[in-house]
Parts: structure tokens; C-alpha cells; sequence
């Protein structure tokens, strides 16, 4: 199988420096396919997007959002946002939340949402 994935960041900045557009394409190529492993013969898709990060000292915030549709091949629509924050509580303890979902159409229609909250401790 060959993977590859190409993102492209965009010097325009109309929301300001933490948020930043982005275009790309991923491909993927596989000699044979295999019923247990998605292995298309052919894929490629194209996305854009926006990714943002904000931080200072105690605390980091983190989206992104995503568009993909279908290039070439297997591929189709397909869409992901997330969202990931952490805050720290002192020099060693950290509290954190990651929130996605996503969703597509390849050979049927496909959904996921998923959720986590880390406790983190330096050693």
C-alpha cells in the first residue's frame, strides 16, 4: 500500500495569525485489495480547511475543521472537526478534553463521534 499526504498552508490570515487556512490531497494506492484491510486500488481526495491554536501559559486550545471530496478512485466526500483543550492546574498536573467528528461516504455512509477527558501528571 502507498499513502501519501499533501497540506498546504495558506499565508492569507483574515480571522488573524492563529487561524489558518489550508488545502490538500491525500492519495492512496494498493496493488491488490484485501477484504480485511482497506486497500483501494485507487483513492484520491482533495480537502481545505481551517486549523487554530491558541495558548499562553496555563492553558492551550486547539480546532479543526475539514472538508474532503472525492478526486479520483474510491474516494468521496468525507468531513472531520475536532476540538482539544488543555489547562494546567500547576507545574505538574494538567487537565485536558478532546472532542471529534467525522463523517463520509465510501461505500456507505459513515459516521463517528467520539470524546476523552486525560488527566496528566509530570514525572
Amino acid at each position: 500500500v502507498n499513502n501519501a499526504d499533501l497540506k498546504l498552508y495558506t499565508r492569507w490570515r483574515p480571522w488573524g495569525r492563529e487561524i489558518k487556512p489550508f488545502v490538500g490531497t491525500h492519495l492512496r494506492y494498493s496493488d491488490h485489495t484485501d477484504p480485511f484491510y482497506w486497500s483501494p486500488k485507487k483513492y484520491a481526495v482533495g480537502y481545505f480547511g481551517l486549523e487554530a491554536g491558541w495558548e499562553d501559559k496555563y492553558w492551550t486550545l486547539a480546532a479543526l475543521g475539514q472538508f474532503g471530496f472525492k478526486l479520483a478512485g474510491d474516494a468521496s466526500t468525507a468531513y472531520i472537526a475536532s476540538l482539544a483543550a488543555k489547562r494546567w492546574l500547576n507545574d505538574d498536573w494538567a487537565i485536558g478534553m478532546t472532542a471529534f467528528t467525522q463523517g463520509g461516504t465510501r461505500t456507505a455512509n459513515y459516521r463517528a463521534n467520539g470524546a476523552s477527558i486525560t488527566v496528566e501528571k509530570l514525572w
